[in-house]
């Protein structure tokens, strides 16, 4: 098979696609879908949290959260801006709609970087919308996340490989206006040792439970073709779509019950 059918690293692609994959950034999480069912599945949380009009900055006993925020950190999803169809067949409500949703309510961190609820026993899911603060990584989740999409395309339309045809393959990579109401960065909360150094270099940050609509500023599109499998090219950005529910004085999201929240292992809690 040609080398370049599919050449997109699995690990990425589990850490930052969302509900296609199973989500997907399932963000090992996780691209969270917003599906009707991760939003029923996150009622009983939601309804205990709210906007603030003051923006109380995130803490707790075994995480250091007093780290200066990016400017902007990205997503990259699977998911369209606005309302349509996923490559799985499930809805899509639109991310400048509803904004990111977290799949579950595991808030263990190294749960989340080794692969959200693939890692948890309860099976509950990541309680975090990944991000990243690195323009350098966006082409490599890119490449994993639209090569996961060409499969469940190919699923969906009951082809096989070699036979699929032409598919253009669009993937979205959101800007997002990070608030420390709810985001932390996982390179500085990681535990100590070599297991973890891989994870270090991806300049992940996440956002506890959601990321409102209001923080997301704009979305450029990606374009990922293959013909029977085989990409053509690379991936090139077509177009860009700015958000016009985004609001600069927006205070995010505030997590009221997270100090208590079992983070698990981290850096201060080894």
């Amino acid at each position: 098979m040609n080398k370049n059918i599919l050449n997109f690293s699995v690990f990425w692609g589990i850490i930052f696609t969302s509900h296609i994959l199973t989500c997907c950034y399932g963000d090992r999480s996780n691209l969270e879908d917003l599906s009707t069912d991760d939003i029923i599945n996150k009622n009983k949380v939601l309804k205990v949290q709210r906007i603030f009009p003051d923006n109380f900055p995130l803490s707790h006993r075994h995480l250091n959260t007093d780290i200066t925020l990016p400017g902007v950190v990205f997503r990259i999803d699977a998911r369209s801006p606005t309302a349509g169809m996923n490559y799985d067949g499930t809805h899509n409500i639109g991310i400048f709609n509803a904004g990111f949703t977290a799949r579950g309510t595991d808030y263990s961190l190294t749960n989340h970087v080794l692969g959200g609820n693939n890692n948890n026993a309860s099976n509950i899911g990541s309680g975090y919308v990944a991000t990243t603060s690195s323009p350098s990584s966006v082409n490599a989740i890119l490449s994993s996340i639209t090569g996961n999409m060409l499969l469940q395309e190919i699923t969906r339309r009951n082809v096989q490989l070699q036979n699929s045809g032409r598919i253009v393959i669009r993937a979205y990579v959101y800007s997002i206006r990070p608030t420390n109401s709810n985001f932390y960065s996982v390179v500085n909360n990681l535990p100590d040792g070599s297991r973890w150094d891989m994870y270090r270099g991806q300049n992940e940050w996440l956002a506890v439970d959601r990321i409102a609509r209001e923080q997301i500023q704009s979305a450029v599109i990606y374009e990922d073709t293959f013909i029977n499998g085989v990409r053509q090219g690379g991936i090139s950005p077509v177009s860009t779509v700015n958000n016009t529910s985004y609001s600069p004085n927006n205070p995010g999201y505030f997590p009221t019950y997270f100090n208590t929240a079992n983070v698990g292992v981290t850096k201060l809690n080894p």
